[in-house]
């Protein structure tokens, strides 16, 4: 889900010029780590900090990764943030 903002960042640094491999590498990134706190967001049954009886489990932390692509690049991979997560079984 994308945060508030986030969308003017985009189109302000397309305006301004920034266009360009580093632009583009920034926007897959910002786009790539999005779906996956959505994905985990889904998984989780709750939003961050979100109380609900349908929870499965709980957010515990972040651990980074990187992905090559072709947007990226041998020499700049880019660099996420994988969640990790505890499930309501390890509690």
């Amino acid at each position: 889900m994308a945060r508030k903002g986030q969308g003017i960042e985009i189109v302000s640094g397309w305006q301004a010029g920034l266009g360009g491999e580093d632009f583009l590498r920034g926007l897959v990134e910002r786009v790539v780590q999005q779906v996956l706190e959505a994905e985990m967001t889904s998984f989780l049954g709750a939003e961050t900090y979100q109380r609900t009886g349908e929870r499965s489990g709980w957010r515990n932390g972040y651990k980074p990764r990187t992905l090559k692509t072709r947007v990226g690049g041998q020499q700049r991979p880019l660099v996420l943030r994988l969640m990790k997560t505890i499930t309501e079984s390890a509690t």
